[in-house]
Parts: structure tokens; C-alpha cells; sequence
């Protein structure tokens, strides 16, 4: 069995792949191509080999890659097991990848992380997810999507059969679990609500903040956390709202695992969402969630037990949803409840889920 993960440097997209790799069972049958920002990261037991494929030319790069899947072409012939896991759907190395290790009787599975294109998604990208879902997407063995509405995404607009499409949940995210952190009693509320990761048009902060200058809402206190191509924007937009804190520069991770415990909620106020282990944070850290009815949320929060929703997207929905989930009291019984739902996303049966998937008959 071979896994591939191509293009991408440090992100939650290669921190993920490295978690589900590394808990597989019998790795010393799996050869691992893996980003060389992770070196040292992966199992020992694994068959590993780093990619390096940092050329801005993609000519250079696609020539590269195609020298680095011949110098293992050895290697691979004489596996038994003949199946490939392709972990970003949304580069060209894991199309020519994909055609290549197809030619040399290999099933493809591929992990398709984005079955629609993000709000403000690069022309250049969606050309190149175009390509792979109209090549070896709809020709795989298996396609993994992270939530029963992307399964029927990819029905409706790829015309892919229903018995290759398996959903898989996002598992919990281990780099950013503190314990120490989670458990430290001397960690004071700061904030009523925390929005925290990459900042785009998708994930409604417009809105957001526009709901947060409410004269009901000015003593409700909202922190961002992230970075994105709308900072100044932001930055203007918040200049008179004392309610209002950003923190706009990079964060490591145990510092937004305090900021999180410093905050009552997180709030996702998204247009549009995929995948995401932005629920897993919160939940892990006893927070509720408060989502718009998009993608992966819709099936990620069981409303009332780790999260609730927000109607619509829009300013009304938004700010009244806001104002009830002030109302809840965090409780030992609510982070019971939050608990059993966070349970669901254990890393250890969902790595086991995908390797069975991948090396089923």
C-alpha cells in the first residue's frame, strides 16, 4: 500500500495525513511519500520517503516528480498489496501521480477533502480540481469524503456512482490538544466568543462583525484569531468596537488552545463549509460551537449536546443565536454531553476505517 501527500508544506490538511498514516496497522507494509516540512514526524515503522518539490516552475516540478516515481518503481512492483491513497485532490503532482501509478496496476483511492470550490477559491485551482475530478477521481476504487452531503455532492455534479463514495468523519486534531491546558482551573474567561483559523470570504466574518456593533451585543466580547487577505479590511472595520479583538499574526498552538479556554464559544458564522476539525478543537476543550447550517456542520454538531445553530446566515438569525447561547450554563452535565459527542471523532477508529476502506476486496 502506498499513501501520497504532495504539494502542500505545513497545514491541518498534512498534520491530518500524517495522524491517519501514523495509526495505521501493519505499517511496515505502507510506503509513505509525505511533505519534507514533516521529517521526523512519521513512524519508524513505515516505509518513508520525503518529496521535494519546490520549484515555482511547473514544468521542473512535474519532470522531478516523474524521475522520483521511476527511482521507486522498484520498490512499488513488488508490493503485494496494490492499493494508493491520494490525500490532496487539488494539485497536479496527484494527477500525474495518479496516472502513473494507474499505468503500473494500482487501484486509486483518493481522500477528496473540498468537493465544491470555496468562495475565493484561485481560478488556477479550480482549473486543477476540474481536471482531477474529471480524470481519476471518477475513475477511483474508492473516493473518501469527510460528510454524507459531500457524498451527494459528488453524485450530482460529477455523476459518480454512490458504491464509490464512503464518508468518513475528520478525526480529532492532536496538535492541538493540551491537556495541561485543558485542565489548568487558574485560566480566567476572557471572551464570549472565539472565531479562530485562516481568515476567508467564505467564513462569514463580514457578517460577523457587523452583527458584534449591535448596540445589544456591545458589551458581548468576540475574539478573531487568524490571518487572511482581508486583514486591513478588518482591522478598519473594528478600529471604534471595544467588544472586539484581534489578534492578527501567527499563533502557535498551544496559545490558541489558551485563547479557546479563555472563551465561553466558538462561533462559526461560515456562507459555505466542507470538512473541517475546527469542531473537534472546541469540543475537546468542553466548548460549545455555534454554526450556520453548512456542510460538515449540519452532521458534525448534534444540537443542544456540543453545539447550536444559527438559522441563517444572515443578520437577524445571526445575532439572536448569538444572545440564546449565552443563556447555556457549562455545566458538568453539558461537558458530559459535549464529551459523548467528541467521542465519535477518536483517531484510532478512523484510521482503522480508512485502511479497511482502502484494502477492502
Amino acid at each position: 500500500m502506498i499513501t501520497i501527500l504532495f504539494g502542500i508544506g505545513k497545514s491541518a490538511i498534512a498534520d491530518l495525513y500524517k495522524n491517519l498514516v501514523n495509526s495505521f496497522k501493519e505499517k511496515k507494509d505502507i510506503l509513505c511519500i509525505y511533505p519534507k516540512n514533516y521529517k521526523g514526524e512519521y513512524n519508524e515503522n513505515l516505509m518513508l520517503k520525503e518529496d521535494d518539490f519546490t520549484e515555482k516552475s511547473m514544468i521542473k516540478r512535474i519532470y522531478k516528480l516523474f524521475v522520483y516515481l521511476f527511482s521507486i518503481k522498484k520498490i512499488v512492483n513488488k508490493q503485494k498489496n496494490k492499493n494508493v491513497l491520494i490525500f490532496h485532490e487539488g494539485d497536479f503532482l496527484s494527477i500525474f501521480s495518479a496516472v502513473f501509478f494507474k499505468c503500473i496496476g494500482f487501484n486509486i483511492n483518493v481522500w477528496v477533502h473540498d468537493p465544491i470550490a470555496h468562495l475565493g477559491e484561485s481560478k488556477k485551482n479550480k482549473f486543477i480540481r476540474w481536471i482531477a475530478f474529471h480524470t481519476y477521481i471518477r475513475r477511483a476504487k474508492n473516493i473518501i469524503v469527510s460528510y454524507e452531503k459531500a457524498r451527494k455532492i459528488l453524485i450530482k455534479e460529477y455523476k459518480i456512482s454512490l458504491d464509490k463514495i464512503k464518508v468518513i468523519y475528520l478525526p480529532q486534531m492532536k496538535e492541538m490538544e493540551f491537556e495541561d491546558i485543558k485542565n489548568d482551573i487558574n485560566i480566567e474567561l476572557k471572551y464570549d466568543f472565539i472565531f479562530y483559523g485562516r481568515i476567508e470570504d467564505y467564513k462569514g466574518l463580514d457578517l460577523l462583525l457587523e452583527v458584534f456593533k449591535d448596540k445589544e451585543l456591545q458589551n458581548i466580547r468576540l475574539l478573531i484569531v487568524g490571518r487572511g487577505r482581508k486583514d486591513k479590511e478588518i482591522k478598519d472595520k473594528i478600529k471604534n468596537s471595544i467588544n472586539i479583538t484581534f489578534i492578527n499574526e501567527y499563533v502557535p498552538n498551544r496559545d490558541l488552545a489558551k485563547y479557546i479556554m479563555e472563551s465561553k464559544f466558538v462561533i462559526l458564522p461560515y456562507k459555505t463549509a466542507t470538512g473541517t476539525q475546527t469542531i473537534q478543537i472546541a469540543n475537546y476543550y468542553n466548548r460549545m460551537v455555534l454554526a450556520t447550517k453548512v456542510g460538515c456542520f449540519t452532521e458534525y454538531i448534534n444540537e443542544g449536546k456540543n453545539g447550536l445553530f444559527i438559522d441563517k446566515q444572515e443578520y437577524n438569525s445571526l445575532k439572536k443565536s448569538i444572545l440564546e447561547i449565552l443563556e447555556y450554563k457549562m455545566d458538568s452535565k453539558q461537558k458530559l454531553l459535549i464529551n459523548e459527542e467528541y467521542k465519535k471523532y477518536d483517531l484510532i477508529k478512523t484510521a482503522n476505517k480508512l485502511y479497511n476502506i482502502i484494502n477492502s476486496q
